[in-house]
């Protein structure tokens, strides 16, 4: 950090351009070669630039943290920013849901707050003041204006539009017209739910930054567990600076339709493989990209069988990878799969990617948890046990194999979430994990699904930083 600025590494470059590229008028120097904070100016964290606030959002002092976001917040787990008994949370996606007939919007964090760093909106140019919102607790309400226009005010969204019913014209882009169903048959429109994800889903959201007291409050899930020996074949390659392949097989989630499928947001924001790559690239190749062959293969709506099928068809040239993603089990669970022939496939992956490439090491992830009150919503969890069973199995001397435990870690987030709000916010908290409101992570979730990769090898230093 220089005079209070945090410099803008090409991946947030890539991270904003895609924001002003659908006319976010989010100022033209913030896509430049410093992050300036667009409030202050100066980027400088004052006692009144915004940036502070106790857990009301009224204290008059400086925050004791700094905001940053820059490659070391994007991918880094929040678990490892840790700063005495506090850890820090970046840009945490808090959704304001307004019940009918009221005038305040609440959203829930995930833990308690000590401190409210930073508020700002889903371009992160905007940064609210603390005194357009409330915190109590885990919950931050913000007041809505009836008489404003659209995009106007503090975001929110209507439980009424996340049921698929009165949604403004302005957020109708990439609205399926077919909604989906709760499967327990309630909310506001006969048991109906959107499946969207466009400006209703993408833009009328919190980025909240905080920090909570660890030692008050678990995590709620085990975070991955540091198994280097596990990918010391790759790791050997990176050290020696020589070039690695990776390839990527798996459904829309590893597609990237949780962070790139947003239309009308040219160039995409980063895919949590490209995430995972670019921190490779930064940490042994002094940011040469080009060092790292990423192939992908994944195709949305599929199943195991279809990543069974590449491996088999012999039309993929699977030879000569050093890392291997595998990500299925949304679309299985949701079809009811047996645990069996599941874990019979992800084996036949391993096994038949290994023929070609003998030294490749696996990540085969657990898949992000659907809406727990849709139909998505099926059998995902029974494949956890199995298939870490497997990856043991499967980890050898000459290729490693590691579970890497989406499916839990996205579970006790909306857990943690809906524990805080009351029964009728129960059903809605989905959305401030999902991209669709269905079953696609959003990008404070696609950024845990490249650090908890990450973190299976990788080191991790705490980006906690004191004003």
């Amino acid at each position: 950090m220089k005079n209070g600025v945090f410099p803008c590494s090409d991946r947030v470059k890539r991270l904003i351009a895609g924001l002003l590229a659908a006319g976010i008028a989010v100022g033209a120097v913030f896509g430049l070669a410093a992050c300036s904070a667009p409030d202050g100016g100066s980027g400088e964290q004052t006692p009144d630039g915004g940036n502070g606030g106790g857990t009301g959002g009224g204290s008059e002092d400086a925050a004791t943290f700094a905001y940053a976001y820059g490659d070391a917040e994007t991918v880094t787990p929040f678990w490892f920013n840790v700063s005495g008994d506090e850890t820090v949370v970046y840009n945490e996606i808090v959704v304001p849901i307004l019940y009918g007939g009221r005038t305040l919007a609440s959203g829930y964090l995930a833990y308690e707050p000590t401190e409210i760093i930073s508020v700002r909106d889903y371009t992160l140019g905007r940064e609210y003041g603390k005194d357009e919102y409330t915190v109590s607790g885990r919950r931050i309400t913000v007041t809505v204006d009836d008489d404003a226009e659209i995009g106007e005010g503090m975001p929110y969204i209507r439980d009424e539009w996340l049921d698929a019913k009165n949604i403004p014209d302005e957020f109708m882009d990439n609205v399926s017209p077919d909604p989906a169903m709760y499967n327990d048959g309630g909310g506001t429109n006969r048991g109906k739910h959107v499946v969207a994800e466009g400006s209703l889903t993408r833009t009328n959201l919190l980025h909240v930054t905080y920090a909570f007291d660890h030692t008050e409050q678990d995590l709620g899930f085990e975070p991955q567990a540091y198994t280097p020996e596990r990918f010391s074949r790759l790791t050997a390659k990176l050290e020696a600076g020589e070039p690695v392949r990776m390839l990527v097989l798996g459904d829309s989630i590893c597609v990237g339709a949780s962070a790139s499928s947003f239309a009308g947001f040219e160039p995409n924001l980063p895919t949590f493989f490209e995430l995972i790559a670019d921190e490779l690239a930064a940490r042994y190749y002094d940011g040469d990209r080009e060092m790292i062959e990423l192939v992908n293969v994944s195709v949305g709506g599929e199943a195991s069988d279809y990543g069974v099928s590449v491996v088999d068809g012999g039309e993929t040239d699977l030879a000569d990878f050093d890392f291997v993603i595998i990500g299925f089990g949304m679309n299985d669970g949701t079809l009811g799969v047996t645990e069996d022939v599941f874990t019979s496939n992800t084996e036949r992956m391993i096994d038949g990617i290994r023929e070609h490439s003998p030294d490749a090491d696996f990540a085969v992830l657990g898949c992000f948890t659907p809406n727990p009150r849709s139909i998505f919503f099926g059998i995902q969890s029974q494949y956890i046990e199995p298939v870490t069973a497997l990856c043991d199995e499967k980890n050898t001397s000459a290729s490693g194999c590691t579970y890497v435990g989406m499916y839990d870690l996205s579970s006790a987030i909306l857990q943690n979430k809906q524990r805080a709000s009351s029964m009728q916010d129960t059903r809605y908290r989905y959305i401030d994990i999902s991209a669709n409101y269905t079953n696609h992570p959003n990008d404070f979730m696609v950024r845990l699904y490249a650090g908890s990769v990450l973190s299976a090898f990788l080191t991790f230093e705490s980006t906690a930083r004191l004003v």
